[in-house]
């Protein structure tokens, strides 16, 4: 994604080629929450590894239980916002 285009105009190109048949599928990620919001063509979402990265296990409540030499650490530019809790709510998936 071109951070300086707006997902709109990204996301309206990409809908075209679906049209047309050049693809069958959009994907999208390494996106916050709010530029899935805006695109009226996101129909679902599904977090990356979530249960691979213990944050099914509660093993990161918050941007503090990251040790600065985890490789786990890049990944708080993701956890804005509701965005943390979001990914804490996959935790339910242990009662099944």
């Amino acid at each position: 994604m071109d951070p300086n285009t707006p997902i709109e105009d990204t996301i309206g190109a990409l809908a075209e080629l679906v049209k047309e048949e050049k693809v069958k599928y959009v994907g999208l990620s390494g996106c916050f929450a709010e530029t899935l919001r805006r695109s009226s063509y996101c129909r679902s979402s599904i977090a990356y590894s979530p249960l691979g990265r213990g944050f099914q296990t509660g093993k990161y409540k918050s941007l503090d239980d990251f040790e600065p030499d985890d490789l786990e650490e890049q990944y708080h530019v993701f956890f804005k916002g509701d965005d943390f809790i979001t990914i804490l709510s996959t935790r339910r998936i242990k009662k099944f």
